[in-house]
């Protein structure tokens, strides 16, 4: 499963640079850590997981928490995706990245904090 979160928060990570001055190169590997993770996703599946290449809602379990958290947001430009016709509230969560800050990523517990080495 981590071989599964790393870049799945990689993604979200250059999501959030891209509206934070890095613009196009930023988005441009956020385009490339999101084919990382479903490719991830689907040599997974060959081997019997079961799941999908994309990320459904921000349920993934204790583990993951971090990594997913905000994943079930649904409402993108200020606007209830849900209202905008017969649509579950799985269908907005699939089709949207959320970005993670950077004291989510790097701060003192967050997601990358396990692979910082220890100034100790």
């Amino acid at each position: 499963m981590a071989n599964q979160q790393r870049p799945d928060a990689s993604r979200r990570r250059f999501l959030k640079h891209a509206g934070a001055g890095m613009g196009v190169a930023a988005l441009q590997i956020h385009s490339v850590e999101a084919r990382h993770a479903a490719e991830v996703r689907r040599l997974r599946a060959e081997r019997g997981a079961s799941l999908q290449p994309w990320i459904t809602g921000d349920n993934a379990g204790a583990a993951s928490a971090a990594v997913y958290a905000g994943e079930g947001n649904l409402t993108q430009a200020g606007i209830e995706q849900t209202s905008l016709g017969n649509y579950s509230a799985e269908a907005p969560s699939e089709a949207y990245d959320e970005p993670l800050t950077m004291e989510a990523v790097a701060g003192p517990n967050g997601i990358a904090t396990p692979f910082f080495a220890s100034s100790s």
